[in-house]
């Protein structure tokens, strides 16, 4: 998925409020910061800013180690040795030249904008959730839904059956159906931090924490430690330069703990943490771009916290492929037309509000899978190097929002009839620019929020 940096956007943004320098968005000082309130750069000297005072009022944001993120008002500026003063206590020195970005308005003002307009943008802007959630219980019908999914899902799929791991002569782990082992002891998987147990099948009544054949693992947590659950891939020089994919299922009823991990020497990708609504598939995929020098693993990791208990069943890893059918997209789903959508019911999955869930008219068959698409917000970014989950043209749009909001306020807060005329005509400008970048990215995108929106059972 394409994503822009927070610095990036916002760079972009001050660019087209004409709010930065015309010459560059990034300046560096040719002087070291000291323990003072001044900052020393004669590029700006040399790109002709000749006139004492020029930058009072600005606002300075320090990219550099020690003052990184810093934000200060500047209070003087003289043209003739290029140094600006800026406000507030003295700043830490800097052992090296410093980036710093010159900015007519705050610019962590600017970020919070930007934050705040990518929520109030959805659902043009956002992120697609494809997530296999659960596997079907006996005469279940009703799925309550992740919390990061906002609203109505687009549609409901329901799987066939899954590919049993043992049968799949392309899984390159040994065990990936945990059915080999004696009690506690599963071959090939190595346990740090985790208390592990056989979970065995039973039918009369159905054991739902199995999730194929007769076994799965029980794992436990203690608190206040991670634990990791891993298997060594044999002969690893054998996917040099590859592609290597890792899929596992886990049911949890605890969120934002367990992620689907592949270590190739000592890097680590990692999955989308479970969301705690039962049986959900992790998914992660990385490439070994050069030889591994010592070992390609892959498992799983719970992070810190509270003790918790999970299970673990239908470990499948494979290497070439960019991605597998069946883990990706609608490869082997049928779509479901029979559901509705509840903004809130009478189950409770751990939170300490109802869940959202979706409810078919009829049940489907026993331990098959489910599959919910739809919508989350952008994630919400606090550090230069985050991401957001946007690019051109998407941007435009985000931008548009964010210079309205920001020219409103403006207009709120000032007492400069010239000043009010200038914002006046920008917020008209800008107000158009939102409403034609808004049409124009519905006719590209084709989405609202019913596009493809399955009946309810009622309709």
């Amino acid at each position: 998925m394409p994503t822009t940096t927070r610095l990036a956007l916002r760079r972009s943004l001050a660019k087209r409020l004409g709010s930065t320098t015309v010459e560059r968005t990034a300046w560096t000082t040719t002087t070291n910061i000291t323990t003072n309130t001044s900052v020393i750069s004669t590029e700006l000297t040399d790109a002709g800013y000749n006139n004492d005072d020029y930058f009072i009022g600005w606002y300075i944001l320090f990219l550099g180690t020690n003052n990184a993120a810093k934000v200060r008002r500047i209070t003087d500026y003289t043209a003739s040795s290029g140094t600006l003063t800026v406000s507030g206590t003295a700043l830490a020195s800097e052992s090296g030249v410093t980036d710093f970005e010159l900015h007519r308005y705050d610019p962590n003002r600017m970020m919070n904008i930007i934050n705040e307009q990518s929520r109030t943008v959805f659902p043009l802007l956002h992120q697609p959730v494809v997530q296999r959630l659960y596997y079907a219980g006996s005469h279940q019908t009703r799925f309550p839904l992740p919390s990061t999914l906002i609203g109505r899902p687009e549609s409901v799929w329901v799987g066939d059956q899954v590919l049993q791991v043992n049968d799949d002569d392309d899984n390159i782990i040994d065990n990936g159906n945990f059915e080999t082992g004696s009690g506690a002891a599963f071959t090939g998987w190595t346990a740090a931090s985790l208390t592990l147990a056989e979970e065995s099948y039973s039918s009369i009544p159905h054991n739902y924490a199995v999730l194929r054949q007769q076994r799965s693992v029980q794992a436990t947590v203690a608190a206040s430690t991670v634990g990791t659950l891993l298997n060594t891939v044999s002969n690893p020089t054998n996917y040099d330069g590859m592609f290597i994919n890792f899929s596992v299922w886990v049911y949890s009823t605890t969120a934002s703990r367990i992620t689907a991990q592949i270590i190739v020497d000592s890097s680590t990708a990692s999955s989308s943490t479970h969301n705690g609504s039962g049986w959900e598939q992790l998914f992660v995929q990385t490439n070994i771009p050069k030889s591994i020098s010592s070992a390609l693993k892959v498992g799983l990791s719970v992070s810190s916290g509270v003790t918790m208990s999970f299970y673990v069943d239908e470990a499948r890893a494979g290497a070439g492929p960019a991605s597998w059918s069946g883990d990706d997209g609608y490869t082997g789903y049928t779509r479901i037309e029979g559901w509705r959508y509840e903004e809130g019911g009478t189950e409770n999955t751990g939170s300490t509000s109802p869940a959202h869930a979706v409810i078919l008219t009829r049940p489907v068959q026993v331990n098959t899978p489910i599959k919910i698409v739809g919508m989350q917000f952008l994630s919400q970014l606090s550090t230069e190097s985050g991401t957001m989950e946007i690019s051109e043209p998407q941007t435009e749009l985000l931008y548009a929002y964010s210079a309205v909001e920001l020219l409103q306020e403006m207009q709120a807060t000032s007492t400069s009839a010239s000043g009010n005329q200038w914002v006046e005509r920008e917020l008209i400008k800008w107000m158009r620019m939102r409403s034609d970048y808004k049409k124009q990215y519905s006719m590209l995108d084709g989405r609202s929020p019913n596009r493809n929106r399955p009946p309810d059972w009622t309709d």
